[in-house]
């Protein structure tokens, strides 16, 4: 290449007018000068080479290792947490119902810890809810609860797409849950369980005598009855959501009554017995028919059959035993939701629709069933529950066992209100909490 100083072409005339003189000779070079032009004009082709073969090489490394624009992220599976980083989610559910060793298969499987966090009532969640909000990404509750939470804007619609196992469920309890989640998009069926009576019969028999019918509500709320049995021992769950449908439907009115009359006429019947309960306490049914200090309680069946495996673990020479009394009773349905979170780390929507997913495995859901007594939303479980439990009619209870059971619904706030004030003074043995 040859390079012309602008100073050469800026001085160099446009035309010419006159004869030129005759250019003057050139300075004669000597060898050693021309030599060393030669060396110095080598030296820079040989460094423009270099440069030029270094800039192509790094347009290669540079093409082959940039991602391609056009080209779309990998979409991760349906559920499909493990190309996530590991995070922790939190699980609020009863603490009757789910227990951790249930969710290890899960953690192990997706890589993702579960914060298992338990409650003993509706009430102490929904307590929960209103005063500090659900700070969960997956939330296992009973259908009245959830129908509140989701009138509250509380829960979000589920991934539906995202959770293979919903086509598992139970047909009838599908269209059960619609009691709760009408449009069927909030929630889904997980487990149910029956509301009832849980006694030693021997107990029982020694103190009312063999021919008192033992599977009816006057052997609670029937004051001369309840009496002969103070010695022995009578517990109560600590729910009014519980506590006034029972004795409502003893006393053959609505369960779930809105008028402030019925509402009376329950607070009175529970207040002629109350002096005869020694506890209101939900987590100490179990404890207590295990060992032999209540020998009758009102408790869901899953309390008693868990209260009898204890019994007979610590080689007990009774069997607490579960019945509905004939008059019929309450059926609780739980359910799986996403709360809206307050969480600022929540797990994202394929991490919570995988947890859900999990537990509507028919193995996983005959597990819990297996372990807690509660029927379950899958029929496919069947293969795996084992046949005490699926042949029991307190845990599985045929046509007409079913038919005399009233699901739950809820009344008005005020009715609600009502019910749990009147508890407050019950549960509290007419002191003011």
């Amino acid at each position: 290449m040859v390079l012309v100083k602008a100073t050469e072409l800026k001085d160099k005339p446009m035309t010419e007018s006159s004869p030129k003189p005759a250019p003057e000779a050139p300075p004669t070079k000597t060898k050693a000068e021309a030599s060393a032009r030669r060396s110095k004009a080598f030296g820079t082709f040989l460094l423009a080479a270099f440069l030029s073969v270094l800039l192509l090489v790094g347009a290669g490394v540079y093409l082959t290792l940039a991602p391609d624009p056009a080209a779309r992220p990998t979409t991760a599976p349906s559920g499909a947490s493990t190309t996530l980083p590991a995070k922790t989610m939190t699980f609020v559910a009863p603490r009757s119902v789910i227990d951790a060793e249930l969710l290890r298969d899960f953690e192990t499987e997706t890589g993702n810890s579960v914060e298992l966090i338990l409650y003993d009532n509706e009430e102490t969640l929904l307590g929960a809810a209103a005063t500090s909000g659900l700070n969960a990404d997956v939330l296992l509750a009973s259908g009245i609860t959830i129908q509140r939470l989701q009138r509250n804007a509380g829960l979000i619609v589920l991934p539906a797409r995202l959770i293979g196992n919903l086509g598992r469920i139970d047909p009838g309890l599908r269209t059960l849950s619609k009691l709760y989640d009408t449009a069927g998009l909030y929630a889904v069926p997980f487990a149910w369980t029956a509301i009832g009576l849980g006694f030693d019969r021997a107990a029982l028999t020694t103190r009312l005598g063999s021919t008192h019918t033992l599977e009816s509500w006057a052997t609670l709320f029937d004051p001369s009855v309840v009496s002969k049995l103070a010695d022995c021992g009578v517990y109560s769950l600590d729910a009014p959501s519980l506590a006034f449908p029972s004795v409502l439907k003893s006393m053959g009115l609505p369960p779930f009554s809105e008028m402030p009359g019925d509402i009376e006429r329950a607070s009175a019947a529970w207040e002629a017995v109350r002096t005869k309960i020694s506890k209101f306490d939900s987590r100490a049914l179990s404890d207590g028919l295990a060992s032999g200090q209540a020998c009758l309680a009102l408790a869901t069946a899953s309390d008693v059959y868990r209260a009898r495996a204890q019994a007979r673990d610590t080689s007990q020479t009774f069997s607490p035993e579960f019945v509905v009394p004939r008059e019929g009773s309450i059926l609780r349905l739980y359910m799986l939701a996403l709360p809206r979170g307050l969480k600022t780390d929540a797990a994202p929507p394929n991490r919570q629709a995988a947890l859900v997913d999990y537990l509507l495995k028919p193995e996983v859901s005959a597990r819990m069933t297996n372990s807690h007594w509660l029927a379950n939303a899958v029929p496919a479980s069947q293969l795996y529950i084992r046949q005490d439990i699926k042949g029991d009619p307190g845990i599985y209870p045929d046509v007409a066992g079913f038919a005399r059971l009233t699901p739950e619904t809820n009344p008005t706030q005020a009715a609600i209100s009502l019910r749990e004030r009147f508890w407050l003074l019950i549960s509290s043995s007419g002191k003011a909490p």
